[in-house]
């Protein structure tokens, strides 16, 4: 199936025609997670797998495959950095008219890819540690940074989402806290 085809059939919005665009970007960033020969080839997935939070499958040498869900920060989004540092937007809800929620509960991948314009940094986080993560620290998070609704549009129809805009740092911090059983800012010492 052409996934690019798919997206003008369908009347996809902006933001997943972009995502499209960044293919050959996510390709080389994952790839880039391996270590050389491991992975035999990526695949961008077909729209049925895209609606399910699969964006890419890494097919590796032995034979199984890796799932990533691409998430994307347009150029010019490091102005709303509150602190300067690279900041990953989490949906918590993507349609809150119709209680819908977030890809970071939805999505069905292994891993999620999150990639800048404005940086070159690529992070790889596992999907099922984020969303361990997110569960432990959303009501920190939500004092610390705050909850936006954001505006989307497609064909006539308006929706909101909500999301949470967390720094990559801190999110590291706080995916560490939850895979090694520690509190934030715990000294990395204690585990060599």
């Amino acid at each position: 199936m052409d996934f690019g085809k798919s997206l003008k059939e369908n009347g996809f919005s902006d933001a997943l025609k972009f995502s499209n665009q960044q293919r050959e970007q996510d390709i080389a960033a994952i790839m880039a997670f391996y270590p050389a020969g491991e992975v035999k080839r990526v695949e961008r997935s077909e729209l049925w797998l895209d609606k399910c939070g699969i964006d890419y499958s890494a097919h590796l040498a032995d034979g199984e495959k890796e799932t990533y869900d691409a998430k994307w920060r347009r150029k010019g989004a490091k102005k709303y950095w509150k602190s300067g540092r690279p900041e990953v937007a989490i949906e918590l809800c993507s349609d809150v008219e119709r209680h819908k929620l977030g890809w970071v509960y939805t999505a069905e991948c292994d891993y999620f890819l999150f990639c800048f314009e404005d940086v070159a940094d690529r992070f790889r986080i596992v999907a099922q540690l984020l969303k361990l993560a997110v569960r432990r620290f959303l009501r920190k998070w939500e004092k610390e940074f705050g909850v936006q609704k954001q505006k989307s549009y497609e064909g006539g129809r308006i929706w909101f989402s909500t999301c949470i805009f967390v720094p990559v740092d801190e999110l590291k911090a706080c995916c560490q806290a939850v895979a090694f059983g520690r509190k934030i800012g715990d000294d990395d010492n204690d585990y060599q």
